[in-house]
């Protein structure tokens, strides 16, 4: 006879043991998950100050060649608040002698914003002619330094009617010194967002931040009055008395993210434009209730705006470019007060660090 050997009966996972490891793989993703997206934001939020840090340093050599800040551009109370499209001069190469980068000489012609001013200081590519096909690509072609990586895709809107009009503010017949846009007012134009926005003082057409802006009596006939209320010259560095270490210039600009797929009333121009809520923000002020401080991000219904404050993605705060150059986060529970005291240029207020980091 043969002897049989003894087979060991085989044995696999009940059920009970495999819940058990399903389990334990679960609360390790759980674990895993949390510090993988930390680490990715926190990415994300080096790239942000990354791009900060560049604009501040385009600020910075501006002002050695221009002995001046970049302004706002160009403000119309009358609400023609896209009239930079018209013509931004850094576009042009227009035939006045002084149009043409004029904030070097006087500060008064140059339309468009802070963004496109400083885009030849940041390398991007400076599109100039009098084609007005290269402007509209220009200003619909998204620029990596302008976003932030935390608000995800590029945010690209297409407005219906497009801006490209005759009524630029200098152009009067037979005042010829500009050219003329002659761009069909029913053809729709791309126009790319900028996730960042310059200091625009107390609010609206104010004259204590510290950048200026060119006002509508900049052109054509001025009165003595007009031109004490809404001074040409541009500010510079010196302007700043209470320290470049402690006045903001650029910063993150809050947004509503539920309306992020289309134009909204703050964010719809993009980063070439002129004066709009899109490219200046504000603190308000001065009371202490009136203050707008920085808050985080939100998700609200369509048409709710960010009411032109500062704000961000990331947590705990909101990342500037100060005068100095440098990029420093500002708490989203900061004091009224103190944030206030940023930025104004020379309300006279001390502060340190330690109060909005």
């Amino acid at each position: 006879m043969t002897a049989q050997i003894p087979q060991t009966p085989r044995r696999g996972f009940t059920l009970v043991e495999l819940l058990v490891v399903i389990g334990v793989i679960g609360v390790l993703v759980g674990l895993i998950l949390p510090a993988v997206q930390h680490a990715r934001e926190a990415a994300r939020r080096v790239g942000c100050g990354n791009n900060l840090k560049q604009m501040g340093l385009a600020v910075q050599n501006y002002h050695v060649a221009a002995d001046a800040l970049p302004t706002l551009g160009f403000y119309s109370p009358e609400g023609k608040l896209y009239t930079p499209y018209f013509m931004p001069t850094n576009f042009m190469t227009s035939q006045h002698p002084r149009a043409f980068r004029a904030i070097v000489t006087d500060g008064r012609h140059e339309l468009a914003g802070w963004a496109r001013q400083l885009a030849p200081y940041l390398e991007l590519t400076d599109q100039k002619g009098k084609q007005v096909e290269a402007v509209a690509a220009a200003v619909g072609t998204p620029r990596k330094v302008y976003q932030c990586p935390s608000r995800g895709s590029p945010r690209v809107y297409t407005l219906p009617r497009n801006p490209f009009e005759r009524s630029h503010p200098v152009y009067t017949p037979p005042d010829r010194r500009w050219p003329v846009f002659l761009y069909p007012k029913d053809r729709p134009v791309a126009v790319a967002q900028t996730d960042y926005a310059a200091n625009g003082g107390m609010g609206p057409a104010d004259v204590s931040g510290p950048l200026s802006y060119l006002h509508r009596h900049h052109y054509g006939a001025v009165t003595n009055l007009d031109l004490a209320l809404f001074p040409a010259r541009p500010k510079s560095l010196r302007d700043v008395h209470d320290g470049l270490a402690y006045t903001l210039l650029i910063g993150e600009k809050l947004i509503n993210r539920a309306g992020t797929n289309g134009p909204q009333a703050d964010d719809a121009f993009g980063y070439a434009a002129s004066y709009t809520d899109g490219t200046v923000r504000f603190c308000g002020g001065p009371m202490a209730a009136t203050v707008l401080t920085p808050q985080p991000d939100f998700w609200g219904p369509a048409g709710v705006t960010a009411g032109g404050r500062f704000g961000g993605p990331h947590t705990g705060g909101t990342l500037f470019a100060f005068a100095d150059g440098g990029v420093r986060m500002v708490s989203h529970t900061v004091a009224p007060g103190v944030f206030f005291a940023l930025c104004m240029p020379a309300d006279g207020r001390a502060v340190i660090e330690d109060d909005f980091e």
